[in-house]
């Protein structure tokens, strides 16, 4: 009053602490397998924060206990990492804050994390036709909570099916949740036929619960390995094979190629014997060398010359013609030379006593 200030007794108190107050932050940086958030403290409820985090869980208001993550620093205002999250995973995040009096969480927020990359392990390879099964590696970034389906399709020369060059298993490819690798099944088929390589072009569509990767085309390229071969045989005739001394007489030879395969630079020698004199011949024959460059011959197709001579002297004459030059190789050698025999007639001898001597 205006004489002075008086005061009562003193007495003690002490007021009671509270759990925290805590918000949470909005979730930011989501990738497939992670993502960022944090909280603010906004009371420490009178008392030391000893802890606080973020947890995080499938189901809705997680808490600590499931998963969480710790900050050790002494702000307020804080941010945690979450990591090894799944692919397609809906995640819930609450901040939380704990005191003496206990734990306070943030609201609830929920995110989705990124769907994985799918791609080719490589974007190709070459293989044998008698390699049999190959199979081709599919990888997924990151494991995914959800199922996963890649469309494929097939192109290149080579033609798919059982009579044909291959044939193709698991197409689409379903890889089932937090599977993070499959394989494309291929079966080589083995042929005899002579061929150039050829490719198989596997190309993934638009997948379902993922994206595309970078390598989304895979070409096997075929190693054809047969070889080629042409089967050429030669035959030979002669239009008089009782010929006299000073007759001409008319050699043919046919040139077949068996196959399988077309050949290339046929030659064939044909050197006239004794007792033989060239007079003529059709297609390209040297008869200098003996040598008749016959070229190409198709599978199943023949060539044919003819060569006149003069017979000079009486006896047996044996005239030969041999393959001696061709592409590819030849697998039978059997038939690569034939003969054809004439019996000269001396005009001083009598025909009947010859015919006997012939016999």
């Amino acid at each position: 009053n205006s004489t002075g200030t008086a005061y009562g007794s003193e007495i003690n108190f002490s007021t009671s602490a509270a759990i925290p107050v805590v918000t949470t932050k909005e979730i930011s940086s989501i990738t497939s397998d992670s993502a960022s958030t944090g909280g603010i403290i906004v009371s420490d409820g009178g008392s030391e924060i000893i802890a606080k985090g973020i947890c995080c869980s499938v189901n809705e208001n997680p808490v600590v206990g499931q998963n969480h993550t710790v900050n050790p620093s002494n702000d307020s205002d804080y941010i945690c990492s979450l990591s090894d999250l799944l692919a397609n995973g809906v995640y819930h995040v609450r901040a939380y804050a704990t005191n003496s009096v206990g734990t306070a969480y943030g609201e609830d927020k929920v995110f989705t994390t990124v769907p994985p990359e799918v791609e080719f392990s490589s974007s190709g390879r070459s293989v044998l036709e008698d390699d049999g099964v190959i199979s081709i590696p599919i990888q997924v970034s990151v494991k995914s909570a959800l199922d996963i389906t890649i469309p494929i399709t097939i192109a290149g020369s080579a033609e798919e099916g059982l009579n044909s060059d291959f044939t193709i298993d698991t197409v689409p490819v379903t890889l089932p949740a937090e599977m993070t690798s499959a394989t494309i099944e291929v079966t080589i088929i083995d042929d005899t036929l002579v061929e150039f390589d050829e490719t198989i072009i596997i190309t993934m569509g638009n997948p379902t619960n993922a994206s595309l990767g970078a390598t989304v085309s895979h070409t096997v390229t075929i190693v054809d390995n047969d070889e080629a071969t042409a089967d050429i045989s030669i035959q030979k005739f002669v239009s008089n094979s009782r010929p006299k001394i000073g007759d001409q007489v008319v050699y043919q030879i046919v040139v077949t190629n068996n196959g399988p395969d077309d050949a290339q630079g046929v030659k064939v020698s044909d050197t006239l014997p004794e007792g033989l004199t060239y007079v003529a011949s059709q297609g390209d024959y040297n008869p200098g060398t003996g040598l008749w460059d016959v070229g190409d011959v198709i599978a199943g197709n023949s060539a044919t010359i003819e060569l006149t001579a003069e017979v000079t002297k009486s006896g047996k004459i044996i005239n030969t013609a041999t393959r001696v030059e061709s592409s590819p190789s030849d697998p039978n050698s059997e038939n690569d030379s034939a003969e054809a025999i004439v019996n000269v007639l001396n005009a001083k001898i009598n025909l009947p006593f010859l015919n006997l001597l012939l016999e």
